[in-house]
């Protein structure tokens, strides 16, 4: 997301977090998404929309969010049958590298 404000991490019991810098720090999660079954090993801002993310876990899973819904996925794609070490989105073209 293009505000410093905002920032997602992910964990290696395949939670994702959206942390907000202006909240307490108590209160600072302001989402959370655990759909994955396996470490997170990355999680990127989409290129194009604001409000939308993708994660990768080490299980070869990639999944697309959204945070103006429900905490679940809106896409997932199995990209790497025998798990991924690395994963980045593009910032300018609707692609990601797995």
């Amino acid at each position: 997301m293009d505000n410093s404000q905002t920032f997602a991490a992910s964990f290696a019991d395949g939670m994702v977090k959206v942390f907000d810098r202006r909240v307490e720090d108590e209160d600072s999660i302001v989402r959370t998404y655990s759909d994955h079954t396996a470490w997170v090993q990355n999680v990127r801002w989409h290129a194009r929309q604001q409000l939308q993310f993708l994660s990768a876990s080490l299980d070869g899973q990639v999944k697309l969010w959204d945070m103006r819904g429900p905490p679940l996925p809106i896409n997932s794609w199995q990209v790497q049958t025998h798990g991924l070490s690395a994963f980045d989105v593009h910032p300018l073209a609707n692609v990601f590298a797995a």
